[in-house]
């Protein structure tokens, strides 16, 4: 996989996007750390989607991109027939802030964990949302950094929060091969007259804006329903019954109700992230619909073909 790890440098440098080299950060950084377990999970993330509902799928690269900021990207490659993924380093740090900060506040699910353990933590807990990684606040001397100032006390919120972190992730990655088993990026390439289209590079491409607002559409389609059916298939009686003791004070607990919860919860956060700058206008103006709709379309791609598990051929065959 070098060789498609040095393509994937040179591609990005000629965009001016700079690969991220774990080898060069502080390896005590949270952020680090999190990082790489992200980068291992992604890639098994990959396979699997390929094992079992695109085997055609090509090859497909995986890396993180230096940027503190909120996106990520894919592209095919004709050279090597592969495909690409980048996603910025800075979108994994939000999403962890996020769900750390409200798992660290005491009013927040006050039957998850131990709440009594945790505290208001002043400026983090009124420090609002951004979407640069960047510009959040950094008060104390903690060789973790950002991260390790705002995650919860109690060990069950932070595990609770690090695993909607990781449905927002699992999103993005789920998100981004979508493009690539439909063909969107190859759609580009050639609409657009542009050898190999990054989907970063918004402003050199020819296809319509409503065009690009279908193509996230079904991205989205098939990012909703991956991270849930995986919710719902690949958890043991154990850890389900585990998720429900973390409900404290409640004597009956309807566990794949609690499973519904955790996904909303986490797809809906994630996109309220993206909804910072959103303008009303951006139905006619973006290449992405508002993402206060993309959260609602979410969930209705998941729900509205119901709560129980749908068969793999409905979702095989949104494949191309």
């Amino acid at each position: 996989m070098e060789e498609l790890r040095q393509r994937f440098k040179e591609v990005c440098t000629h965009e001016g996007i700079v690969v991220y080299d774990p080898v060069t950060e502080n390896p005590e950084l949270v952020e680090t750390q999190i990082l790489q377990s992200n980068h291992l999970f992604a890639n098994n993330l990959i396979q699997e989607y390929k094992n079992e509902f695109c085997p055609k799928l090509p090859r497909v690269h995986f890396d993180f991109v230096k940027d503190h900021r909120l996106n990520a990207f894919a592209f095919y490659d004709p050279q090597t027939k592969c495909g690409f993924i980048g996603i910025r380093t800075g979108a994994v740090g939000l999403i962890y802030d996020l769900f750390y900060r409200i798992m660290s506040h005491p009013e927040v699910l006050p039957n998850l964990g131990n709440v009594g353990v945790e505290r208001l933590r002043q400026p983090y807990c009124s420090e609002g949302i951004v979407d640069d990684f960047s510009k959040l606040s950094i008060l104390g001397n903690n060789p973790g950094g950002r991260l390790a100032e705002v995650f919860p006390i109690d060990d069950e919120r932070k595990r609770y929060a690090e695993s909607l972190a990781l449905i927002a992730i699992e999103f993005f990655v789920i998100h981004e091969l979508a493009h690539l088993a439909n063909g969107h990026c190859e759609y580009d390439n050639k609409i657009s007259s542009i050898p190999l289209f990054i989907e970063a590079q918004s402003g050199k491409s020819k296809v319509g804006l409503m065009v690009k607002q279908y193509f996230e559409v079904v991205a989205d389609a098939h990012a909703s329903l991956w991270t849930w059916l995986k919710r719902l298939k690949n958890m043991s009686d154990d850890q389900m019954t585990a998720r429900s003791l973390l409900e404290k004070g409640n004597s009956i607990v309807i566990r794949t109700q609690l499973l519904m919860t955790d996904w909303v919860l986490a797809i809906v956060l994630m996109f309220w992230l993206f909804d910072i700058s959103t303008n009303p206008d951006s139905l006619h103006t973006a290449d992405h619909p508002p993402a206060v709709l993309r959260g609602i379309w979410a969930n209705v791609h998941v729900f509205g073909k119901g709560t129980s598990e749908i068969p793999g051929s409905i979702f095989r065959s949104m494949i191309r």
